[in-house]
């Protein structure tokens, strides 16, 4: 089948990769900037695409999981089942190529006053009169001054540097997220019915590159290839 296969030089290129060990049909695939981020790093082979929606043979409709949890250990007891040893291995095989604006309508819909502040203008929403409760950093975009003594800062994704000096004259929690569980994707897609999201950009995956362009240049939102 075909798939997108980082190559010797750690680029994205079209190739045929061997089916996987069950069989289904992928209806369509997320673009993460996750993905984005193993393009030059991880080694050649590496099959990209995470964000996977498919069909069974008998005709359901299947989110995967591309990380699952053991759920025994001490740390899946502690509830930190995205620290546990199991979960770095990959569920998604050879890979699914065969973001912050979700955060800001899941907190809207319980009834928080969010506020949205990108490097891009364009995705930039209402900006707060003063320091704020909570900040979820999706990017290095909101620095912890902007949080009120007390607040908590909800970490997402690469933030850059973060200065502990603030987070302890101001007595701020500073929290990690890694990743979603089975548990937390089954949340969110109970909870996608009722969100009110852009429509992305779906393309067909001999279009990879040009997705990939559009993502890098800011020019759309989310991109989702499909075969």
């Amino acid at each position: 089948m075909r798939a997108v296969v980082l190559d010797a030089d750690g680029q994205p290129r079209l190739a045929e990769t061997p089916a996987p060990a069950e069989p289904m049909r992928v209806l369509a695939v997320g673009l993460c900037g996750s993905d984005v981020e193993k393009i030059g790093r991880a080694p050649a082979g590496t099959v990209l695409g995470h964000e996977v929606v498919a069909r069974r043979g008998d005709g359901s409709r299947i989110a995967l999981f591309h990380h699952v949890p053991c759920g025994k250990c001490k740390r899946c007891s502690a509830g930190h089942e995205s620290t546990c040893e199991a979960f770095s291995e990959q569920t998604i095989v050879p890979g699914g190529f065969a973001v912050g604006r979700l955060f800001s309508e899941v907190l809207s819909r319980r009834g928080d006053e969010v506020f949205a502040l990108d490097t891009d203008p364009r995705r930039t929403g209402q900006a707060p009169d003063g320091p704020v409760d909570a900040a979820v950093l999706c990017a290095p975009a909101a620095p912890l001054d902007a949080v009120a003594a007390g607040g908590t800062v909800l970490v997402f994704a690469a933030s850059g540097q973060v200065d502990l000096d603030e987070v302890y004259r101001r007595e701020l929690t500073l929290t990690g997220s890694r990743s979603a569980t089975p548990r937390h994707m089954e949340e969110a897609a109970a909870l996608l019915p009722g969100l009110d999201l852009p429509q992305p950009i779906v393309l067909p995956l001999a279009r990879f590159a040009e997705g990939l362009a559009l993502y890098r240049s800011g020019g759309a939102l989310k991109i989702v290839f499909a075969p």
